[in-house]
């Protein structure tokens, strides 16, 4: 809160804990990645077929199809869409989708649930301890 927040997203930081029900490839792209390699796009939701209203982007960690398909991913076709199908059944994320926000570029690690929330509570409370004197000021 000393840092301007309501609440806290998480599910980014979460998404390399233990216990996520993904694989260890989504865990590893996740802890590779940095902020600046993250997308706002329709691109997924496009090839998915997925109805979702144009004003809810979804953000995720860029890769080969999305640099093929962002801004045009209107035009993808059947063919298209079942070579994507095949691509992230076979767990190929140069093409599939990880669903990540900006925050992998804090994440440096895998961990247990546990550990991550605990590690946002550390972060939380050291931000507080060095800003408390200034908000009560």
């Amino acid at each position: 809160m000393a840092a301007g927040a309501h609440g806290a997203w998480i599910g980014t930081a979460l998404l390399v804990a233990s216990e996520a029900a993904n694989v260890a490839a989504v865990r590893q792209r996740v802890v590779a990645a940095v902020e600046s390699e993250t997308i706002h796009t329709h691109t997924w939701d496009d090839v998915t077929q997925t109805a979702w209203p144009d004003q809810y982007p979804g953000r995720a960690i860029a890769n080969r199809f999305s640099q093929e398909w962002h801004g045009r991913s209107k035009q993808l076709t059947e063919a298209d869409r079942a070579a994507y199908n095949q691509a992230r059944a076979r767990g190929d994320f140069d093409v599939a989708v990880i669903y990540a926000g900006e925050a992998v570029g804090l994440i440096g690690r895998e961990g247990s649930t546990s550990e991550i929330v605990e590690g946002i509570g550390e972060g939380a409370e050291a931000v507080l301890r060095r800003r408390g004197a200034d908000l009560l000021a």
